[in-house]
């Protein structure tokens, strides 16, 4: 690239009908400081165009690594929400198994208290049965017993005397001879 000071060291030969020497000096003098602004502007918008250059670059790169980010956060997130579907279904299996455990443990469990009623049930009509049979042979056993008053008391209510009087009922000993009686069953 042509610098200012190539066009201001410039030498022209010298011919004899050219222009004229002070002028091409004035006019190029002119140009030397009109193309060293536009030259001065050129490499400062060339370093500003390198410096937007490198963040352009690096805008770029930011972009790409932010667009694999979030790809790989897509993938993470579906592999998340799969791991997550797998895991509730595996719970939920867990959970129907538990829960079939409890409920066949309770079945057998009533099953066990069913039958223990019925055992029960049998154990009491059994009871009802004997505590009825043995009531109704005491009671044809009292229908057999013979109660024997002596004369002297069954004298003494005929007569309306209290036959109480003669015995002491505080003294065991006269109760005691009352019990001992041989005729009773």
């Amino acid at each position: 690239m042509l610098t200012p000071r190539d066009i201001h060291e410039a030498d022209f030969k010298r011919v004899w009908k050219g222009y004229s020497p002070e002028e091409v000096d004035e006019f190029l003098g002119r140009v030397v400081l009109e193309y060293e602004k536009i030259y001065k502007e050129n490499l400062a918008l060339r370093e500003k165009v390198e410096a937007l250059e490198e963040r352009v670059a690096k805008y770029t790169s930011s972009e790409t690594q932010i667009a694999v980010t979030l790809e790989v956060a897509k993938e993470a997130a579906a592999d998340a929400k799969a791991a997550a579907a797998k895991e509730a279904e595996a719970t939920l299996l867990r959970a129907r198994a538990e829960a079939d455990q409890i409920i066949e443990r309770a079945r057998r469990v009533a099953a066990a208290k069913a039958q223990q009623l019925l055992g029960l049930q049998e154990s009491v009509e059994r009871f009802r049965s004997h505590a009825s049979g043995a009531l109704r042979a005491f009671l044809a056993e009292m229908d057999n017993w013979e109660i024997d008053v002596p004369d002297v008391i069954a004298q003494e209510v005929a007569a309306g005397d209290d036959p109480g009087e003669q015995f002491d009922l505080e003294d065991d000993e006269e109760l005691e001879d009352i019990d001992d009686r041989p005729d009773r069953p």
